[in-house]
């Protein structure tokens, strides 16, 4: 749900935070309010998985959520925040915790040099070698698109992706 007034968030959220609604399909009249978006809940339902729907929807028109162009300019401000990313979410509490933060991503993923697959935002072909500090990334914006538990729920994957 969307913030603000008349939104269905708690009244601390403004028109451009987002959260989710549990409901009981049971009882309709019975709901409760997660602080952040959910992505995928795990198997036995106790957690989810969060990340910045404003920054996906930047990245990827039509998969996030829209928000005004202050609130996506100051989600995506910087390209890869030490205190954004991936977020793990306890579904009864709605305590989270920060799992991977995008800067930590983006170190791990550019550390040195590293040869990866074409992307359609560089154009750069299949086995291209990017020297760290160069401008094929430099200045980008780093995302995550997915985060999905496996069955047994002891692990997740995760789509971290960079462009421009």
């Amino acid at each position: 749900r969307r913030g603000g007034p008349g939104g269905g968030c708690s009244p601390e959220h403004t028109a451009d935070d987002f959260c989710s609604v549990v409901l009981d399909v049971g009882s309709p009249a019975q709901e409760r309010q997660l602080p952040r978006t959910v992505y995928a809940l795990s198997p036995d339902g106790t957690q989810a998985t969060s990340f910045c729907f404003k920054r996906l929807h930047l990245a990827e028109p039509g998969y996030g959520y829209a928000a005004s162009e202050a609130a996506v300019g100051a989600a995506t401000a910087a390209g890869h925040p030490p205190d954004e990313g991936l977020w793990l979410l306890d579904s009864a509490t709605g305590a989270s915790r920060l799992l991977l933060s995008l800067k930590q991503l983006y170190t791990v993923t550019f550390e040195g040099d590293f040869s990866y697959e074409s992307d359609a935002r560089t154009g750069l072909p299949y086995g291209v070698k990017v020297k760290r500090g160069s401008d094929v990334y430099r200045g980008c914006l780093g995302w995550i698109s997915s985060a999905t538990f496996s069955r047994d729920g002891g692990s997740l994957a995760v789509r971290y992706r960079v462009g421009r």
